[in-house]
């Protein structure tokens, strides 16, 4: 009897060991993401703020006369059900109504936004990389280069930019959950499950970011 007690003890122990192990690794691992994001941001607002623009012109006053012209779905109830400019995006119409709204003609709060977004997309394409290589360096690496690449100047420098950041970054957590999906399998139905509704949520946002996701999320 007593060496079955003891038995169980000692299980329980190695049981509670492992858990702490496992929210401590998560702790690190949350942790570093963190760090690695506030870099990528770092990074990318030193490489493009010198084309940051001080006003709006091209595709952002556009969209701004849109807005206070009524013709930008500057009503919440238009968002869902009404297209801008023969486009209908409801996920960048309903940034672009918030942002509007808070920060009007000041360029560089629309700047630090789209920094923040790019970073993100960066982020989420680096852990995606090392999930597949377990490699933190090439990991890294591969996310500063999309973090810096010059085809992020528009996405980065122009308010509007967010119609295209904004579907790269929902288009990356669709990848992300699709593997995370199939790396699951059958071992874990529950993660399988939500690994699933979480790819087609991502997906789901992406198609409504820019159309051009419909092609690529299905591909």
């Amino acid at each position: 009897m007593a060496r079955n007690t003891l038995a169980s003890v000692k299980t329980l122990s190695k049981d509670r060991m492992a858990v702490t192990k496992h929210n401590s690794s998560a702790r690190i691992s949350t942790i570093g993401t963190l760090g690695v994001l506030a870099t990528y941001a770092i990074v990318i607002w030193l490489r493009f703020r010198s084309w940051a623009p001080q006003l709006f012109y091209g595709d952002d006053l556009f969209n701004y006369m849109l807005y206070h012209g009524d013709r930008f779905q500057s009503k919440w109830a238009d968002l869902f059900f009404s297209e801008s400019g023969q486009k209908f995006r409801f996920v960048f119409s309903s940034l672009m109504h918030v942002e509007i709204a808070l920060f009007g003609k000041s360029t560089a709060a629309y700047f630090i936004v789209n920094v923040a977004i790019h970073a993100a997309s960066s982020t989420v394409l680096a852990v995606l990389m090392y999930r597949c290589c377990e490699n933190w360096f090439v990991a890294f690496i591969l996310g500063v280069i999309a973090a810096t690449s010059h085809l992020g100047l528009y996405e980065v420098t122009q308010a509007t930019g967010q119609v295209e950041s904004l579907g790269l970054f929902f288009c990356t957590l669709t990848m992300l959950s699709v593997f995370e999906w199939n790396v699951a399998g059958k071992k874990d139905a529950s993660s399988q499950r939500a690994y699933k509704w979480s790819a087609l949520l991502w997906a789901f946002l992406a198609f409504n970011s820019h159309e051009r996701y419909t092609f690529y999320c299905h591909g």
